[in-house]
């Protein structure tokens, strides 16, 4: 019986460590990844939109694969002082002024561009 003990101790011991080694690799990876839309979002660290203001990011459609979260969490993390919204469409942002595209061929009526860097867009609301 002590050898049964002992094995099935080796073998716990062992399925443990495995098992906590492969999470904290996993972990450890999922926590570096860079999110594929941080190198275009960059530019908002110097966009023209006011500490305080509510600005929306209309999401091109080669980033609706991505985790909507994801786009969202960059433009937090580039300017943290401004209030961030994620849209589908510019009519589906009620209150906002400001507006982020990413697709420069997206004409919206009652918004007119401010500024652009890069793929990055800062429209502003004419109403």
């Amino acid at each position: 019986m002590p050898r049964f003990r002992r094995f099935a101790a080796l073998t716990a011991t062992t399925v443990i460590l495995v098992l906590g080694f492969r999470d904290g690799v996993r972990l450890a990876f999922r926590s570096h990844r860079i999110p594929p839309c941080s190198d275009v979002l960059a530019p908002l660290q110097v966009a023209p939109i006011p500490a305080g203001a509510t600005a929306a990011i209309i999401a091109p459609a080669r980033w609706r694969q991505l985790r909507l979260r994801e786009p969202l969490s960059e433009a937090i993390f580039r300017r943290p002082d401004v209030h961030w919204l994620l849209v589908g469409n510019a009519n589906g942002s009620p209150g906002v002024r400001y507006l982020v595209t990413i697709d420069p061929g997206l004409l919206l009526t009652d918004w007119h561009p401010i500024w652009r860097r890069g793929e990055v867009t800062v429209l502003v609301s004419d109403r």
